[in-house]
């Protein structure tokens, strides 16, 4: 597949020989259907190959062109690069030709050639006229340069100048650098003996090859790329701008449906907001008004949705604005996708427009700044357009290569950013400037609010900071490094410098605490047995002041040391000792004795085997104290 390889697809109102033109250029019926070929009408999507003279590969698209499958032809306009549209000679423009032209300028398709079809029917002052209402027709829209044409598909007339334009139209094609993740819009789902699930779609973005791992959006369903096929020649490796089948394993052909996406794991996320520019017709009949019910046509994707107006009321025919498609089910898209709207009933196209935002925050209507900052994500300067469209987010830098610049754009936005030090780069993760200040600041107030409030704490703990900031653990683990009025001492974080410091009774209290563990040995009074509060104990716990053995029971470092140690000689001596040998040894009870053995259990410095205890590992390899 080492020449350029183009998808083209077919447009214009029924009967005026779409098909027949396919197969007069190419040999194959796309007509696959048996309904269709008994009709002689295209009801769903047909494909075809076609090698034109100057070695351009098209890869055909062939739509209906009736209206009640206008929803099948959009399914199969959405991966386009270019147009063929088909006029019959004897008919002239017809009321489909003019919603397949207008969705053809919906979604940006520049690049096309017009086949004035039937032309042997018709005579030469015929054909003229036809000619120039056709060239009034394209005034305005995106095809207004196209080459016309005239063709017949049962006498041959016409046939290698229409390759011959097709070969110029294309040489003038320039296909963007990658700048999306890749992608197949699935137009059909069907199974094959021997092989199983097969998904067909246009791929677009980057390649994809046998063997890689795949998701199904937005189902969510993972499989494997088994094979590859472009119109019946296997392929390893399939290039964007083709027509492909994939051969699935590890999905079901019930799992998926026209409409859901394939594409590599972790690229792409279904949505279920997108904020969006919109453009009405001018032939559209009626305003949009605020939560209008629409269909959004995507891809090869068809799904409910509400309107909602971002900026005033409503939307007049041939105007543009800002609205927020609120999706009745999960959609996939990237920013810079086009889009058709047409209401569901009457059945009509109303317009288009390009995803700006996927899954924003849901707005309030005509809420300040919304579309100021849609103005900026849509133009401007490319750094600028980056920073508006990351916000406030914290994002892994995979993710904003992912903007709607594209992935070299977006790297080199990037790179700008950082050494303008209004984006900063903490790892793999990306933040704003601004923000990073802003939230540094929340969290400095956050921390110390917390010192006032608890005084005997040794720091906050971090699942409290998360929830009050209302961070995720990767957001908080990547920004407190940066801030050098921080340290996190294990689950805690707090002031630099911090240390708990008692007020004189405090201290008098502590003071009294220590000396009576200190005088009862190995046969302590719990803090609540001595009167200490719950706040107290646990500051000389932080402070290293005791350490809590379980049960409430407390001990002095020391203590402790000492009970090691006496455990570690005993050990030495008679390799196994019971819980009553060890309780005569420190001259206390059973209950001190237990709690400290199983202490010296979770510690791993003992080992219980049915009623008496043994050295966990080797005494001489073992520290001298655990008392920590």
């Amino acid at each position: 597949m080492n020449s350029p390889t183009f998808v083209v697809g077919t447009a214009g109102h029924v009967d005026h020989g779409k098909s027949s033109l396919v197969r007069a250029l190419t040999g194959a019926n796309p007509d696959r259907l048996a309904e269709e070929q008994l009709r002689e009408m295209t009801i769903d999507l047909g494909f075809a190959e076609l090698t034109t003279p100057g070695g351009n590969r098209i890869h055909l698209v062939d739509v209906p062109g009736h209206e009640r499958f206008v929803r099948n032809m959009l399914a199969g306009a959405g991966g386009i690069d270019a147009a063929i549209l088909v006029i019959a000679a004897d008919d002239g423009p017809m009321p489909q030709t003019r919603e397949h032209l207008a969705i053809l300028d919906l979604l940006g398709i520049s690049h096309g050639v017009v086949a004035l079809s039937k032309a042997d029917l018709v005579d030469s002052e015929w054909l003229d006229l036809v000619v120039d209402s056709t060239r009034g027709l394209l005034d305005g829209t995106a095809l207004a340069n196209s080459e016309i044409v005239p063709v017949s598909s049962i006498t041959g007339m016409g046939l290698d100048d229409l390759q011959s334009a097709l070969d110029r139209m294309l040489s003038r094609f320039e296909r963007p650098v990658a700048a999306q993740p890749a992608r197949l819009p699935i137009d059909r789902v069907f199974t094959m003996s021997g092989f199983g699930t097969v998904v067909t779609g246009t791929l677009t973005g980057a390649p994809i090859s046998v063997g890689d791992r795949v998701d199904l959006l937005p189902g969510g369903q993972a499989a494997r790329i088994r094979g590859l096929q472009s119109f019946g020649r296997a392929v390893q490796r399939a290039l964007p701008g083709s027509r492909v089948a994939v051969n699935l394993a590890g999905v079901d052909v019930t799992d998926l449906t026209r409409g859901d996406v394939l594409t590599l794991p972790g690229t792409m996320e279904p949505a279920m907001r997108m904020d969006v520019s919109v453009r009405l017709l001018e032939t559209c009949e009626r305003s949009l008004e605020h939560n209008d019910e629409v269909i959004v046509f995507s891809g090869a994707a068809e799904v409910p949705a509400r309107a909602a107006m971002l900026d005033g009321d409503r939307l007049e025919a041939g105007r543009d604005g800002w609205v927020q498609l609120r999706l009745a089910r999960p959609m996939v898209a990237h920013p810079g996708d086009r889009f058709i709207l047409r209401r569901p009933s009457p059945p009509e196209t109303i317009g288009g427009g390009s995803v700006v935002e996927l899954d924003p925050p849901r707005h309030k209507r005509n809420q300040p700044g919304v579309v100021a900052r849609l103005e900026q994500l849509a133009e401007g300067d490319p750094a600028d357009r980056l920073l508006t469209w990351i916000g406030n987010r914290l994002l892994d830098e995979r993710q904003a290569l992912n903007s709607p610049l594209g992935e070299e754009s977006s790297r080199r936005a990037i790179e700008r950013l950082v050494s303008d030090r209004r984006l900063t780069r903490q790892g793999i993760m990306l933040v704003n400037t601004t923000r990073l200040h802003q939230i540094s600041a929340a969290v400095l107030e956050c921390v110390d609010r917390f010192h006032r409030q608890h005084p005997l704490e040794a720091g906050m703990p971090l699942g409290f900071l998360r929830d009050e900031m209302g961070l995720d653990r990767v957001a908080l683990d990547t920004l407190l490094p940066t801030m050098e009025e921080i340290e996190v001492v294990g689950p805690l974080v707090r002031r630099s410098g911090f240390r708990i410091s008692f007020d004189t009774e405090q201290q008098r209290r502590a003071d009294e605490y220590l000396q009576l563990l200190d005088t009862h040995g190995f046969q302590p009074p719990t803090p609540e047995e001595a009167g200490i509060s719950i706040d107290l104990s646990r500051a000389l716990a932080q402070l290293g002041s005791i350490v809590e053995i379980g049960d409430g029971i407390v001990f002095l470092p020391e203590q402790l040391s000492g009970a090691h140690d006496r455990l570690l000689e005993m050990l030495t001596n008679q390799k196994s000792i019971s819980l009553a040998e060890y309780r005569d040894a420190l001259g206390t009870t059973r209950r001190f004795a237990q709690a400290l053995l199983e202490y010296f259990d979770r510690q791993r410095v003992t080992r219980r085997i049915g009623d008496r205890r043994v050295a966990a590992r080797p005494i001489e390899r073992r520290e001298e104290s655990t008392a920590r």
